[in-house]
Formats: structure tokens, sequence, C-alpha cells
């Protein structure tokens, strides 16, 4: 019988991929289809170089400004949905009703924000059955664990209605109720208020089922293996299609920010190009700025020991002379090591500021940091200044090398090599063959963000030809 049970479980679960990999066809077919409708409708471009009909950035929530990208993310809204039973919540999801909220704003490099799209792309393809490659996974052990426990106790109940004791239906009725903890813990609206409403009805069906007559017993197994059923299938079909929706718009999403990036990419190369003379300048002047900003970093975790220190010493029940005397020492302390790091920020402050000239701030946000120092909010202080360092790393060779080398799109793969020649150049103060490389990455950007047709430009970055035959 249990061979039977797996053989089923296989069956169905093999069964459901094939389902899932279909509904992502057909989600990719949809967003395309409604990008096209779209005034906001754009030309993207994947990982392979191949043309993708998405919608601009801003109108999927991501704001671009040169390289730094906010990325805004959402989910169902768990807290608006309190309080409604959950067949309610079952037809909101139906028709797509669900409220949503922002969880959280990704902000960072443009060629991060774009490789960090994609690695959420293939999450959600992975739990369709297709891992990194695109490859179609087989085995039944790659499933969801949860759905096999259910797919194998429901055909297990079910193969048995007719011989099940009253003392089978309870101890299969105590097995599902220790799944209400994984569905109370769900962080979607499908599985915390669905698949918990779904799971107490199916324990209430197995119930009845315990307290019908004999004759009778058959019938309600079977009734309440179907309610059970239904959890799955939820868990499933449902899921697979809320995944594949959301593979889809995630890769219109990657495939619009990859042409914002090859974009800014083309057009930083051919500022380097133009004069690597000052880019060396600029970079000297950054280091000085970066060192400056690293020792600040490192004021911070003695400023956190103290504070933490304090914070525990203040905790105490009983309170003696001693114990006052002691709070106030280390107050003193945390107050001057304060005091010296704001010094320390205010001489920095204008390091390359000249005379006669309007005075130049270190850094951007230098400020800021020095509110937070003041206001002794050090995680934000801490977080301000990996910001900066990433602001001023963020147009510099080195860093761009390193960043567009991690999984790199294929279709770059020859600007690149041309680009890490001209980075080694750049990094022996060869400026010439620096130069020199540096144009030919502008030239290959060239060629991917404006291809010509017909000696026409389009400004999606696309040929026109392919341009006309999209529309």
């Amino acid at each position: 019988m249990a061979g039977s049970i797996l053989e089923r479980t296989q069956e169905i679960v093999q069964h459901k991929q094939t389902q899932g990999l279909q509904l992502l066809a057909n989600a990719h077919e949809a967003f395309g289809a409604s990008a096209r409708r779209s005034r906001a409708y754009m030309l993207g471009r994947d990982d392979k170089g191949k043309v993708i009909d998405t919608y601009t950035p801003a109108s999927l929530d991501i704001i671009v400004k040169g390289w730094f990208v906010q990325t805004i993310f959402k989910k169902d809204d768990l807290d608006a949905l309190a309080g409604i039973d959950w067949r309610d919540v079952e037809a909101m999801i139906k028709q797509r009703a669900v409220p949503q909220k922002p969880v959280s704003e990704s902000e960072g490099h443009i060629i991060t924000a774009t490789r960090q799209l994609k690695d959420i792309r293939q999450q959600y393809e992975r739990s369709l059955g297709k891992d990194d490659a695109g490859d179609v996974k087989a085995d039944v052990a790659s499933q969801d664990p949860q759905v096999l426990a259910f797919y194998q106790l429901n055909i297990g109940m079910s193969n048995k209605s007719n011989t099940a004791s009253v003392q089978d239906i309870w101890i299969h009725i105590k097995t599902l109720e220790g799944f209400r903890s994984i569905f109370e813990n769900k962080k979607t609206a499908l599985g915390r208020f669905v698949g918990l409403g779904r799971l107490e009805e199916a324990i209430r069906k197995f119930r009845s089922a315990a307290h019908a007559q004999p004759d009778e017993r058959s019938f309600a197994i079977t009734a309440a293996c179907a309610v059970f059923n239904s959890v799955n299938e939820r868990q499933t079909t449902w899921k697979n299609k809320h995944n594949a929706e959301m593979a889809a718009r995630t890769f219109g999403r990657e495939c619009s920010l990859r042409v914002e990036r090859d974009r800014w990419f083309h057009e930083i190369c051919r500022k380097w190009a133009s004069n690597v003379g000052r880019l060396q300048e600029f970079m000297e002047e950054d280091e000085k700025k970066k060192n400056v900003l690293a020792e600040l970093k490192e004021k911070i975790p003695p400023l956190c020991a103290l504070q933490k220190t304090i914070a525990g010493m203040k905790a105490r029940k009983h309170q003696t002379d001693e114990h006052r005397t002691e709070i106030r020492q280390k107050e003193n302390e945390f107050k001057t090591a304060i005091n010296d790091a704001h010094k320390y920020m205010w001489e920095k402050a204008h390091l390359f500021s000249k005379d006669g000239e309007k005075p130049r701030r270190l850094t951007g946000h230098y400020f800021w940091i020095n509110r937070y120092l003041l206001q002794r909010d050090f995680e934000s202080m801490a977080d301000k200044i990996d910001g900066q360092i990433l602001f001023l790393d963020s147009n510099k060779p080195g860093f761009v090398l390193d960043a567009l080398s991690q999984n790199v799109d294929p279709y770059l793969e020859t600007a690149l090599g041309a680009f890490k020649f001209g980075v080694v150049a750049f990094e022996a103060k060869d400026f010439k063959e620096a130069t020199r490389q540096f144009w030919v990455v502008e030239s290959e950007m060239c060629k991917i963000v404006y291809p010509q047709a017909d000696k026409d430009e389009n400004k999606n970055g696309l040929p026109l030809s392919e341009h006309i035959q999209k529309g």
C-alpha cells in the first residue's frame, strides 16, 4: 500500500509541475501582452540580450537616478485582512483584490539591483520546478515536503475510507491539527487565511465522520478528504499561479532595469575614455574621503559598547552610591568619546575646500552622519557611512568591473573583456592604453544600447526592425 501511495503522490506532483510550468509560460505571455497595451510600454533586455516586452522602470516601482536605484517590494497586508472570514479572503484572491503594502525598499547600485531582481525571479521559477539554468527539475524530493506530506496523508485516508475505524480517524485528526502552526506562520493571505480556514474545515469534517454511523462513515470520510484535498489545491495550483505571475513581473522589472544599467555603463565608459587623467584625480581624492569615513566608522563599536554598558548599569534594580558614581563616570567617558568623534568630523568636513572658493563638504550626506552621531543613533550612522562609501565607489572602474563580473550576462562578455584590460591598464597608470580600451568598451556598448537599423536609432536601445516587428 505504501508503494502505491508514493507512486500516486509522484504522479500528482509531476502533474502539478507540468501545470506550474504552463502557468509560468502563460504568465509571461500575459505580462508581455499587457505591457504592449500600456502607455508605459518599453522594450527590455533579458540576460541573454533578447528583446522583451515590458514596462518602464518607474511604472514597476523602480526609481533610477544614475547608478542609484530604489526598488520597492510589496506583500499582502495581513493586518488589513484581520477579522475577515477566510471565504471572503479567498474571493478577494480570485479577484486579485488583496490589499498590498510596501515591505522593503532596496537601495543600491544599478548593477547589484539588476542582479537582485534576477535572483528573486529565479527563486520563483525554482518553486515552479525550474533550476537556475531554466531546466526542468523532475525529482519529487525537490518539491515542498509539506505538500508531499499532505498528499500522502490524504491518499492514505482515502484508500481506507471503507475500512477506517473511529480510532484511525482521530489519529488522522491529531495529525492535521499539528499543521495549524504551519499555516498560522504563513506570510501570505493564501496561506494564513485560506489555507488555515480550509484546514479547519477539513478537521471539522473528519470529526463529523468520527461521530457518523458505521454505514455513513465511508461517505463522510470521502467528503472530508475532498475538503482536505482543497487545502493542497490552494497551496499548489493557486500558489503556483501566484508565483508564476510574480516570476513574470519580476522578469519584466529585471529586463527593464537591465536596459537602464547598460545605458549607464555605456555613458560612464564614454566619460572615462574622454578624460582618464581627470578620473585619476577624482579617485585619489575619493580615496582620502573613504579613509576619513573608514576611520570614523571605527569609532562606532566603542561607542555602542559604552552605550550598552550604561544601559545595563542603569537597569539594575538596587542602585548604591558606588553604582551611581560608576554610571556617571561611564556617561562622562561616553560624552567625551562622542565629542572626540564630533571634533574629528568637523576637522575633516572641508578637507578639500580651497581658499577663496565656496566650502566643499567631504561628501553629500556628511552632516547627516554628524546628526546621527549627536542623536546617538549609531546604527543609522553606520548605514549612512556605508552608503557614502558606496557612493564614492559607485563610478570607479574597479568597483564596476567587480560588480559586472558576478554572474555575467553572456551578451556583455566582449565588452567586459576589453573593460578588464582597461581597468588593469588604468590601475597600472598606463592611461594611454586605458583610454584605448575604454573606447573599445564604449563602442561595444553602443552597439548594444543604440544599435543602428537603416541609420535610424531606437531610443529603447533595440533595432528598429525588431521594434516594428514587436509593435
